[in-house]
């Protein structure tokens, strides 16, 4: 996707994306970073509705967010909440109520504005070592419960393994993410760089807020951290519903690549988020995706099988509730796809 036409911070009045970065939300351990800053999406929700309160950005001053302090002074933000990763599920409306069915059009399920990430990059990195392992995570808290919702999660023991200026597999989301309220996202990325954790480099560190009040097609926006870079791609789908994603690979007959992508209708335009690359070796079924839709649109399913990047492609139209199945045959395996509807 293009750069984003959006500065990083703005004078008032604000954009869709503001950042935070301080000594009293960075140096803290995982556990206290997270319960900072759920309580920093409090603070930070009661500033956009409040006209009284300082600007984001404000002339010639520092950036921030109200609650966060960015001055040499560290002042740790005060710790009221539990943390807990999101707990919503999906798919909770994919079955219509019986009014629904008898009355469609007195349905009480609508849709939503979401915001959809499309693509993790690692930018640069200072580590020379060819391939790098990284570890931590990337989250979104939104208002439906202000809890870790997890587009990326690897443990230190489980790094996902990557080069600099490739993509970085998405793990998530878990559900659907509202853009009633502002978003926040949360980021703790490191470099595994040896035996010892205290050997491990820090590549970012800190959080970003997405508020905006109209849609807009995928950004790129770039976090410069003490040792990289990585860029992150996301978009503010309007009227959506959420699409949750399962895929079952069966009669495999031998070892061969897959990649997997979902195209969406954004603006007059189909964008690409991909969502799987790897090895198929054996009958599996592969995580559950899930990707926020413009209700009434066709999202697009493209498969690439094998070294010649066979494609093969499905779609399916976006609505309230149901389940569509479809059956995809290919010389090298069977691919049954099943896409679940439901609102938020």
């Amino acid at each position: 996707p293009p750069a984003s036409p959006i500065p990083l911070f703005l004078p008032p009045p604000p954009g869709p994306i503001a950042a935070a970065r301080s000594p009293a939300y960075s140096g803290l351990p995982r556990r206290r970073r997270c319960e900072a800053s759920r309580d920093l999406f409090l603070d930070f929700a009661n500033a956009l509705v409040s006209p009284k309160l300082a600007p984001l950005c404000p002339s010639g001053g520092s950036p921030r967010l109200p609650g966060v302090t960015l001055d040499s002074s560290p002042q740790l933000p005060r710790i009221l909440c539990i943390v807990f990763p999101a707990r919503l599920e999906p798919m909770m409306f994919r079955k219509p109520t019986e009014e629904c069915l008898l009355y469609e059009e007195n349905c009480k399920h609508f849709p939503q504005h979401m915001l959809q990430f499309f693509s993790l990059t690692l930018a640069e990195c200072s580590s020379n070592n060819g391939l790098i392992q990284l570890y931590g995570y990337i989250a979104a808290r939104d208002g439906r419960d202000r809890m870790l919702n997890y587009v990326l999660n690897h443990s230190r023991d489980d790094p996902v393994i990557v080069q600099q200026r490739s993509l970085i597999q998405m793990t998530g989301p878990k559900r659907g993410i509202e853009m009633y309220s502002p978003v926040f996202i949360e980021f703790d990325l490191r470099v595994k760089n040896g035996g010892q954790e205290e050997d491990d480099l820090q590549l970012i560190d800190g959080a970003i807020a997405c508020y905006d009040q109209k849609p807009w097609r995928p950004i790129k926006h770039r976090i410069n951290g003490k040792c990289g870079t990585v860029d992150i791609s996301l978009a503010y789908v309007e009227h959506a519903v959420e699409a949750t994603i399962e895929v079952v690979v069966s009669e495999v007959h031998s070892g061969f690549s897959l990649s997997l992508s979902s195209l969406i209708y954004i603006m007059e335009n189909y964008e690409e988020i991909p969502l799987f690359h790897g090895t198929i070796d054996q009958s599996r079924g592969l995580r559950r995706f899930v990707v926020a839709v413009t209700s009434g649109t066709v999202m697009k399913l493209k498969f690439r099988f094998g070294s010649n990047n066979v494609e093969r492609c499905c779609s399916f139209k976006a609505k309230l509730h149901g389940c569509v199945r479809r059956q995809i045959k290919h010389e090298l395996a069977s691919i049954t796809v099943k896409v679940y509807w439901s609102t938020i």
